[in-house]
């Protein structure tokens, strides 16, 4: 299982995806997992599925992922975008996947919380911007699981929260969106403040050890943003170019 890279959050960017499996590859990771909202976005969707599909890697579902096939808005027009793009194999895809995924045991995965891929596990909102949970909170959300390691998805910022329990949470970033803003629950805001790409490699040092490394690429973030452009979404090409959400 281990050396084991972490993705999330890829957004149909098969630009940014491609830079990254390509470092998976030079690096030897031949392990691994995707925590969901991978196609949805107005750049490439069919392209990012063309690569991502035939890895068969373990991928569990996000709120994006459920975007484009339960037609939450059929007038948004990356919605239709995304339609457009897709075929019912990459539909019938995006409608396999589960909420939640395990492995040995010894890993849970899914993309906001256990109940709610909306929601954020590591983060609470404070006014415009979110902040980090105490550790009491993120214990509570996990009370009845036993699992040592926890990949969670949804906010786009890498981070890694260890427990008094010694669990540890690992959120890698994202693939390939550095900044957005939102209205579901409150009005806010995510930026990572620079435009590359982001995922996580988790390496077994001892039954109970593991070193953990976040990993920050640069691609070709302006093509990206070109590309959302002329989507008609300007506010994407400003996220992708700038990696700020203003």
């Amino acid at each position: 299982m281990f050396p084991l890279a972490v993705l999330s959050d890829i957004h149909g960017n098969s630009l940014a995806l491609e830079v990254v499996l390509e470092d998976l590859y030079k690096r030897g990771v031949k392990n691994m997992v995707n925590l969901g909202d991978t196609l949805w976005g107005p750049l490439d969707p069919k392209g990012t599925a063309d690569l991502l599909i035939p890895l068969n890697m373990i991928t569990v579902g996000g709120n994006q992922d459920r975007q484009v096939y339960e037609e939450i808005d059929p007038n948004n027009h990356t919605l239709n975008y995304m339609k457009e793009s897709l075929g019912e194999k990459e539909i019938n895809w995006l409608r396999s996947l589960n909420p939640i995924e395990t492995i040995d045991d010894q890993i849970i995965m899914f993309h906001g919380t256990f109940k709610d891929d909306h929601q954020y596990f590591l983060h609470d909102f404070v006014g415009e911007q979110v902040k980090l949970r105490s550790n009491q909170k993120i214990e509570t959300s996990l009370k009845g699981r036993n699992e040592k390691l926890i990949l969670c998805g949804h906010d786009h910022l890498p981070n890694l929260v260890r427990l008094e329990s010694g669990k540890i949470v690992l959120n890698p970033g994202s693939v390939g969106m550095p900044a957005y803003t939102d209205d579901i629950h409150v009005d806010h805001y995510i930026e990572n403040g620079n435009p590359y790409t982001r995922c996580s490699i988790i390496y077994q040092v001892a039954e109970n050890d593991f070193r953990f490394e976040h990993i920050v690429l640069n691609y070709d973030f302006l093509k990206a943003s070109e590309m959302a452009a002329k989507n008609k979404r300007d506010d994407w090409a400003y996220w992708l170019k700038t990696g700020r959400a203003y």
